[in-house]
């Protein structure tokens, strides 16, 4: 059969006899008979009976054996197809079902290279996404650990392959490589995994490449059986790209929701989400800020001016900020921030010291001029259970009494 190695099934041969027939067909000669075991849809091998002498019947009655073998592989070899194929449709559907869960890109990586092992009947299966101009190893399924901690830091950029840019233009034709590639890339790929032979398509769609796709094989695998793989792991990757896009869509909705589009930072939605939580599991603060003069700056410098001082205010806030507190803009000219844990008596002055220091600097804006931005900064510390408005408020009027001191 093709792309398979050959096999020898008798009664009464030798072991030469057996090496001869395995190396090449035998043809008719005195003493043999040989007949095709073939059917309209496939050829699977040959018959051959040895005999000094053999009566004119008798090579009908080879052919005839030699027919309904190919009848009974016919009929083998569709049952084996059938149950292949349901066994494909069950695992395309679960990778669907699997999918339609999945919420980040790294899940729907993971739950792709199970489904590429699985399908494909891969010795290891791997996806690589887009991520700042390079190709990065998001998951793998089917690797060892040594090897998998070998491939954990894998990326391909430009400089590393010009296949780089064929990945990204999305050629829409899937690629077959194994040990006889001159590409340095493709047999640094198949040393860290381990593999012979690897099979790569696109995840993409129309105009949006998101990345690649890698069945890996110990072994070599023949034409038929890589056109077979192809093709399936051609809809496990549509399937993945479509799932990505689902993605990009939640968190492009997510950011829409709890991000402020003018700084970046989070929200009033999202800042009273994360304060409620804090409340739910111990102390912390909470530091009001209100820029000082905001008004005037939109008034006589135009709304420009006054977005890139709060821009650069936002920036500020976020170094000034201790790692783990959240930076949020409520609206305006009113920026907070949310601290997690035990400050002590002087931990809220402190922490508003250090804002307005930050702000100290002059802030460079359209036309070449420069605005210094002052701030009104006052705090309050909370303990769990306390209900988040409430909170809100009492930094809230902190931050006026700061003002009228000011003032």
């Amino acid at each position: 059969m093709p792309d398979q190695p050959r096999q020898v099934h008798g009664y009464g041969l030798t072991d030469a006899e057996i090496a001869v027939l395995t190396d090449a067909p035998p043809t008719s000669y005195g003493g043999t008979l040989v007949a095709d075991i073939a059917s309209p849809n496939r050829y699977y091998g040959y018959l051959v009976a040895y005999c000094e002498d053999f009566f004119d019947a008798e090579r009908r009655m080879l052919d005839a054996y030699a027919n309904l073998a190919a009848v009974a592989l016919d009929a083998l070899s569709a049952l084996e197809t059938a149950a292949e194929r349901q066994r494909t449709a069950e695992s395309l559907l679960a990778l669907a079902r699997k999918l339609t869960l999945a919420r980040t890109t790294t899940e729907v990586a993971e739950v792709t290279a199970d489904a590429v092992r699985s399908v494909m009947g891969a010795d290891s299966a791997t996806v690589l996404l887009h991520q700042q101009g390079k190709l990065r190893m998001i998951a793998n399924s089917g690797a060892g650990d040594g090897r998998l901690r070998k491939a954990q830091n894998l990326t391909v950029s430009p400089q590393d392959t010009d296949l780089f840019d064929r990945f990204r233009a999305n050629t829409g034709r899937a690629r077959v490589y194994d040990r006889t590639s001159e590409e340095p890339f493709i047999l640094a790929m198949l040393d860290t995994f381990g593999h012979d032979m690897m099979i790569i398509v696109d995840i993409a769609l129309p105009d949006h490449p998101y990345g690649i796709l890698v069945a890996a094989y110990d072994t070599p695998q023949g034409t038929t059986r890589a056109r077979e793989i192809i093709n399936r792991m051609a809809g496990v990757a549509d399937q993945a790209a479509t799932a990505l896009r689902t993605c990009e869509l939640l968190e492009e909705t997510w950011r829409l929701a709890h991000v402020d589009a003018l700084t970046g930072l989070a929200n009033r939605r999202a800042f009273m989400a994360a304060l409620d939580a804090a409340l739910g599991v111990g102390e912390g603060a909470v530091l009001f800020i209100d820029l000082d003069g905001f008004k005037t700056v939109n008034d006589t410098l135009g709304h420009a001016a006054g977005d890139q001082l709060l821009a650069a205010v936002a920036g500020r806030l976020t170094a000034a900020a201790r790692t783990g507190d959240l930076v949020a803009r409520l609206g305006g000219d009113e920026f907070v921030v949310l601290t997690h844990g035990t400050l002590g008596a002087d931990g809220v002055p402190e922490l508003a010291g250090r804002i307005r220091a930050a702000l100290t600097e002059p802030v460079a804006v359209l036309g070449g001029g420069t605005i210094t931005a002052r701030a009104s900064v006052g705090g309050t510390r909370f303990h769990a259970g306390e209900e988040s408005q409430h909170v809100l408020h009492r930094a809230d009027t902190a931050m006026y009494e700061a003002k009228h001191v000011l003032t």
